[in-house]
């Protein structure tokens, strides 16, 4: 199965010392038109994705489990927290791990303008899935944390009281996730998994320290792209970006940029959004796909890249842009949806290629 495959991927690349991402981009394109989930196929392709993907299944994975009783009554929030804030700015992490069990490091990070997902390894296996979300993404009512980013999976259900995160209520949703609310407005979880697949009682202990050592605020200094956007009309940011951490400090491997409505889309939907996938040619893995009557050869800029067009049908139309080497680059642009506002060879065409080495890169990905 999908999740079992992405576990085992992750389990024995998230150990890895990132960069370097070993990224298939045209079988992240071809496994993704056929499961008709790009975002998670993506994650075939590096550990990077990997780690996030693995955050979305383990929360489907966590939501799943059946209640052993009723929920429990929760006390109102005190107002001396401080307000969570409305957005996340996408370009400087907002929050970071303060303290992790010896041995484990932070290993990729999804950050949002609405939601930041971090993923966390141990020493046996054990992991932890850290979600955060922006003032009113949540909101606890009868015991459901409902989440707007999280629409299409179950609500977590406090059944369960837990040790006090910054003095203030917290709760468990059985066997192994814990909600709290980190400020005003703004709620989290903390999915912890054993090496047996579930957590025990010191697993859970370990994960109610690792919530009191969170860091919120400019939790880190900003993340680097290795690619520059110029030429956009005015509008275009950065939705999203996945990153993992260096000795420079946050790298990004792929980011969404979006214009209008859709930078505030929920986090899950990335119609007509195009997704961008940079790294160093040589952690690229395979070569640009040639599907007959689809793929077509052309050069843009003076590189050789490869444009696939699929037509919608039961799915929306997808086109994608591939090359496995642009002066040391390997690039990927994916946009599924009827109505994009750009096209990818458009989107190429704008990009200015930075170099495989970090140290040349950008912390402003739109020129």
């Amino acid at each position: 199965m999908l999740e079992r495959a992405l576990t085992e991927l992750f389990d024995t690349q998230a150990a890895e010392e990132p960069p370097p991402i070993r990224a298939s981009i045209p079988d992240a394109v071809r496994i993704g038109r056929k499961t008709g989930r790009r975002r998670l196929a993506i994650a075939f392709g590096t550990p990077l994705v990997a780690a996030v993907a693995v955050l979305a299944i383990a929360a489907a994975t966590v939501l799943s489990h059946p209640s052993p009783s009723q929920p429990v009554q929760h006390s109102k929030p005190s107002h001396s927290l401080p307000l969570a804030p409305a957005h996340f700015n996408p370009l400087v992490p907002y929050v970071s791990f303060g303290w992790l069990p010896l041995g484990a490091a932070a290993k990729a990070v999804s950050d949002g303008l609405s939601t930041v997902f971090m993923n966390a390894v141990g020493p046996g296996q054990t992991s932890w899935q850290l979600s955060v979300f922006a003032r009113d993404d949540c909101t606890l009512q009868a015991a459901l944390l409902s989440c707007r980013d999280l629409a299409s999976l179950q609500d977590p259900r406090a059944t369960q009281n837990a040790p006090n995160v910054d003095g203030f209520p917290a709760y468990w949703d059985f066997p192994d996730m814990l909600m709290f609310e980190y400020a005003r407005g703004g709620w989290a979880t903390l999915a912890v998994h054993g090496p047996g697949g579930q957590a025990d009682n010191a697993a859970r202990a370990t994960a109610v320290h690792i919530a009191q050592a969170l860091r919120f605020g400019a939790a880190s200094g900003p993340v680097w792209f290795p690619a520059q956007v110029t030429g956009l009309p005015s509008g275009w940011a950065i939705r999203s970006v996945l990153f993992s951490y260096s000795k420079q400090g946050p790298v990004a491997g792929l980011y969404q940029i979006a214009t209008g409505a859709l930078l505030s889309a929920p986090w899950f939907d990335s119609t007509d959004i195009p997704e961008i996938m940079i790294v160093p040619a040589s952690q690229q893995a395979g070569s640009c796909p040639a599907t007959p009557g689809q793929a077509q050869q052309t050069t843009l800029n003076n590189y050789p890249v490869t444009i696939l067009q699929i037509p919608a049908g039961q799915e929306p139309a997808e086109q994608s842009l591939c090359t496995t080497d642009a002066d040391g680059l390997a690039v990927s642009i994916v946009i599924a949806g009827n109505n994009p506002p750009i096209s990818v060879s458009q989107l190429f065409t704008r990009i200015r290629l930075l170099g495989p080495d970090p140290a040349d890169w950008t912390t402003k990905p739109i020129g």
